[in-house]
């Protein structure tokens, strides 16, 4: 039972903490989700998607609407010709006004090369967008394998190191019993 309970513990402590082996397509994904120049890069191809719409640039008609009000508190008198004298205290007067105003218009070359122009710099963005995120998956995969490649040849390494420290163990067993 100790034995058991020795070797799950081993092996769990074993499986928390084996590393994952990282693949291409995992570094490509990390690059695409984690790399700021794509990130920037996206959102400058966002601003660009937006500036081309027909809304921002004048192609929807305009509704200017306004409005007032007042009012005066006052008191006042009036003198007649028969002698009598009419006054009003805390006499109230209120005035109020409104207006609506729509404009729309027809035809405006300006506006037509405007949105011409920021399709322009959509396309521009777009290429923007695709050589950043090609440079980047090119400098991610050269790093990749130059890095398999150097863990390759560690490996070659460790393997020559090892069959040159049995043939010298070889050579010393060969000297020892005077065969060399």
């Amino acid at each position: 039972k100790k034995i058991l309970t020795t070797s799950f513990i081993l092996l769990l402590g074993a499986m928390l903490f084996a590393q994952n082996v990282l693949t291409p397509n995992e570094a490509m994904r990390i690059l695409m989700e984690q790399n700021f120049d794509i990130r920037i890069a996206q959102n400058d191809r966002k601003v660009a998607v937006n500036n081309t719409s027909k809304e921002l640039n004048g192609y929807l008609p305009t509704l200017d609407a306004s409005g007032g009000s007042s009012g005066t508190l006052g008191s006042s008198t009036q003198q007649l010709f028969n002698g009598q004298e009419n006054k009003v205290n805390d006499a109230f007067s209120w005035g109020a006004n409104a207006s609506v105003n729509a404009n729309y218009v027809i035809y405006n070359k300006s506006r037509e090369l405007t949105v011409d122009q920021l399709k322009e710099v959509l396309n521009l963005t777009d290429l923007q967008l695709r050589q950043t995120m090609e440079l980047n998956l090119l400098q991610t995969l050269s790093a990749y394998y130059e890095l398999a490649q150097i863990r390759e040849q560690l490996s070659i390494q460790q393997q020559t190191i090892a069959l040159s420290q049995r043939r010298k163990k070889r050579a010393e067993y060969r000297y020892e019993y005077g065969q060399g």
